[in-house]
Protein backbone atom coordinates (compact mmCIF):
# COMPACT_ATOMS: atom_id res chain seq x y z
CA UNK A 1 0.00 0.00 0.00
CA UNK A 2 2.82 2.23 1.06
CA UNK A 3 4.42 1.89 -2.19
CA UNK A 4 1.20 2.65 -4.69
CA UNK A 5 1.19 5.97 -2.79
CA UNK A 6 4.39 6.73 -3.64
CA UNK A 7 4.09 5.97 -6.79
CA UNK A 8 0.72 8.44 -7.20
CA UNK A 9 3.04 10.82 -5.36
CA UNK A 10 5.76 10.93 -7.56
CA UNK A 11 3.24 10.81 -10.84
CA UNK A 12 1.56 13.95 -9.43
CA UNK A 13 5.16 15.30 -8.87
CA UNK A 14 6.51 14.82 -12.66
CA UNK A 15 3.28 15.58 -13.80
CA UNK A 16 3.41 19.21 -11.86
CA UNK A 17 7.28 19.48 -13.41
CA UNK A 18 5.90 18.60 -16.84
CA UNK A 19 3.11 21.39 -16.81
CA UNK A 20 5.52 23.56 -15.29
CA UNK A 21 7.95 22.90 -17.92
CA UNK A 22 5.29 23.35 -20.75
CA UNK A 23 4.12 27.14 -19.04
CA UNK A 24 7.61 28.28 -19.04
CA UNK A 25 8.54 27.08 -22.48
CA UNK A 26 5.41 28.62 -23.90
CA UNK A 27 5.86 31.93 -22.25
CA UNK A 28 9.86 32.69 -23.25
CA UNK A 29 8.76 31.66 -27.29
CA UNK A 30 10.00 28.04 -26.97
CA UNK A 31 7.66 26.49 -29.80
CA UNK A 32 7.15 29.13 -32.27
CA UNK A 33 8.23 32.16 -33.97
CA UNK A 34 6.57 35.34 -32.72
CA UNK A 35 6.59 39.08 -32.61
CA UNK A 36 5.24 39.82 -29.29
CA UNK A 37 4.91 43.59 -30.62
CA UNK A 38 2.06 42.62 -33.07
CA UNK A 39 0.74 39.15 -31.80
CA UNK A 40 2.08 37.42 -34.64
CA UNK A 41 2.62 33.48 -34.08
CA UNK A 42 2.99 31.29 -37.28
CA UNK A 43 3.45 27.38 -37.08
CA UNK A 44 2.45 27.09 -33.47
CA UNK A 45 4.11 23.53 -31.60
CA UNK A 46 4.03 22.65 -28.35
CA UNK A 47 7.50 21.65 -25.86
CA UNK A 48 7.32 18.45 -27.38
CA UNK A 49 7.16 18.93 -30.61
CA UNK A 50 3.00 18.57 -31.40
CA UNK A 51 2.20 21.33 -33.62
CA UNK A 52 -1.33 22.16 -35.79
CA UNK A 53 -2.26 20.38 -38.35
CA UNK A 54 -0.47 22.21 -41.68
CA UNK A 55 -2.14 21.54 -45.04
CA UNK A 56 -2.19 22.95 -48.22
CA UNK A 57 -5.91 23.60 -49.11
CA UNK A 58 -7.32 23.85 -53.23
CA UNK A 59 -9.61 26.75 -53.55
CA UNK A 60 -12.15 27.12 -56.60
CA UNK A 61 -11.98 31.19 -56.53
CA UNK A 62 -9.68 33.62 -55.60
CA UNK A 63 -12.14 34.72 -52.85
CA UNK A 64 -12.24 31.44 -51.26
CA UNK A 65 -8.50 31.14 -51.43
CA UNK A 66 -8.39 34.68 -49.89
CA UNK A 67 -10.44 33.48 -46.84
CA UNK A 68 -8.59 30.06 -46.37
CA UNK A 69 -4.92 32.11 -46.48
CA UNK A 70 -6.66 34.68 -44.04
CA UNK A 71 -5.23 38.00 -46.35
CA UNK A 72 -6.30 38.95 -49.75
CA UNK A 73 -3.58 38.96 -52.99
CA UNK A 74 -3.27 41.18 -55.94
CA UNK A 75 -1.65 39.56 -58.89
CA UNK A 76 -1.56 39.32 -62.26
CA UNK A 77 -4.69 38.07 -63.69
CA UNK A 78 -3.78 37.73 -67.48
CA UNK A 79 0.12 37.02 -67.24
CA UNK A 80 0.34 34.93 -70.12
CA UNK A 81 -1.18 33.63 -73.32
CA UNK A 82 0.21 30.50 -73.22
CA UNK A 83 -0.88 29.72 -69.31
CA UNK A 84 -4.32 30.08 -69.10
CA UNK A 85 -5.10 27.56 -66.06
CA UNK A 86 -5.53 29.47 -63.08
CA UNK A 87 -5.71 26.74 -59.83
CA UNK A 88 -6.05 28.51 -56.14
CA UNK A 89 -3.87 26.85 -53.27
CA UNK A 90 -3.16 28.05 -49.67
CA UNK A 91 -1.16 26.58 -46.70
CA UNK A 92 -2.75 27.13 -43.01
CA UNK A 93 -3.42 30.71 -42.64
CA UNK A 94 0.01 31.64 -44.12
CA UNK A 95 0.47 30.99 -47.76
CA UNK A 96 -1.71 32.17 -50.78
CA UNK A 97 -0.48 30.76 -53.83
CA UNK A 98 -2.10 31.35 -57.91
CA UNK A 99 -0.85 28.72 -60.12
CA UNK A 100 -0.80 29.40 -64.36
CA UNK A 101 -0.99 26.02 -66.53
CA UNK A 102 -1.75 25.21 -69.95
CA UNK A 103 -4.22 22.99 -71.06
CA UNK A 104 -2.12 20.22 -70.56
CA UNK A 105 -1.08 20.60 -66.90
CA UNK A 106 2.36 22.25 -67.20
CA UNK A 107 2.94 24.72 -64.72
CA UNK A 108 4.33 27.70 -66.10
CA UNK A 109 3.79 30.79 -63.56
CA UNK A 110 3.48 30.78 -59.97
CA UNK A 111 2.38 34.00 -57.87
CA UNK A 112 3.16 33.75 -54.34
CA UNK A 113 2.02 35.82 -50.79
CA UNK A 114 2.77 34.80 -47.32
CA UNK A 115 2.48 36.40 -44.47
CA UNK A 116 5.61 35.60 -42.88
CA UNK A 117 5.40 37.95 -39.36
CA UNK A 118 8.95 39.32 -40.29
CA UNK A 119 9.16 39.47 -44.27
CA UNK A 120 11.16 37.00 -44.53
CA UNK A 121 11.75 34.99 -47.92
CA UNK A 122 9.00 33.18 -48.80
CA UNK A 123 11.37 30.75 -50.91
CA UNK A 124 14.16 28.89 -49.15
CA UNK A 125 16.04 27.90 -53.06
CA UNK A 126 18.10 25.26 -52.64
CA UNK A 127 18.92 24.83 -56.71
CA UNK A 128 21.99 26.67 -58.27
CA UNK A 129 21.42 29.61 -60.86
CA UNK A 130 23.91 31.06 -62.24
CA UNK A 131 22.93 34.60 -62.10
CA UNK A 132 21.72 35.88 -58.48
CA UNK A 133 21.39 39.02 -58.45
CA UNK A 134 19.25 41.93 -56.01
CA UNK A 135 18.22 45.17 -57.13
CA UNK A 136 15.09 47.09 -57.75
CA UNK A 137 12.09 45.75 -59.56
CA UNK A 138 8.75 46.63 -59.91
CA UNK A 139 9.75 49.39 -57.07
CA UNK A 140 10.70 46.59 -54.53
CA UNK A 141 14.49 45.34 -53.57
CA UNK A 142 14.36 41.95 -55.51
CA UNK A 143 16.42 38.75 -55.38
CA UNK A 144 16.29 37.25 -58.95
CA UNK A 145 17.42 33.83 -59.49
CA UNK A 146 18.21 32.64 -63.42
CA UNK A 147 20.69 31.83 -65.99
CA UNK A 148 22.08 35.08 -66.95
CA UNK A 149 19.43 36.24 -69.35
CA UNK A 150 16.53 35.26 -68.27
CA UNK A 151 15.12 35.03 -64.51
CA UNK A 152 12.91 31.71 -63.32
CA UNK A 153 12.23 32.57 -59.65
CA UNK A 154 11.79 36.28 -58.19
CA UNK A 155 11.58 37.01 -54.26
CA UNK A 156 10.72 40.23 -52.22
CA UNK A 157 9.60 41.00 -48.71
CA UNK A 158 7.40 44.21 -47.76
CA UNK A 159 6.10 44.47 -44.24
CA UNK A 160 5.12 41.36 -42.59
CA UNK A 161 4.85 39.64 -46.06
CA UNK A 162 7.02 37.56 -48.54
CA UNK A 163 6.00 37.54 -52.55
CA UNK A 164 7.59 35.46 -55.27
CA UNK A 165 7.27 34.66 -59.26
CA UNK A 166 8.36 31.23 -60.03
CA UNK A 167 8.43 31.40 -63.86
CA UNK A 168 10.54 27.87 -63.89
CA UNK A 169 8.34 26.95 -66.45
CA UNK A 170 8.96 29.67 -68.51
CA UNK A 171 12.03 31.96 -67.38
CA UNK A 172 11.10 35.45 -68.12
CA UNK A 173 13.12 38.79 -68.89
CA UNK A 174 13.66 41.82 -66.41
CA UNK A 175 11.14 43.73 -67.56
CA UNK A 176 8.39 41.48 -67.85
CA UNK A 177 9.48 40.00 -64.40
CA UNK A 178 9.25 43.71 -63.07
CA UNK A 179 5.98 44.31 -64.85
CA UNK A 180 4.08 41.19 -63.02
CA UNK A 181 5.98 42.31 -60.12
CA UNK A 182 4.34 46.08 -59.98
CA UNK A 183 0.73 44.22 -60.70
CA UNK A 184 0.94 42.30 -57.29
CA UNK A 185 0.72 42.99 -53.26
Amino acid sequence: MEKTKNNKAYILIMAAVAALFVIIYTLVGGGSSSDEGNGCHMNQTSAFGQGQQAMWLDAPTAVQAATLAGFEFKYPENPSDKYTVVTFKTYSNQIFEVIFSNEAGEKGLQFDKAYTCDGSKIYNVKQTYAMIATKELGGHEVTSYGDGEKISLAVWSEGDYSYGIDATGCPLSEDEIAALIAQME
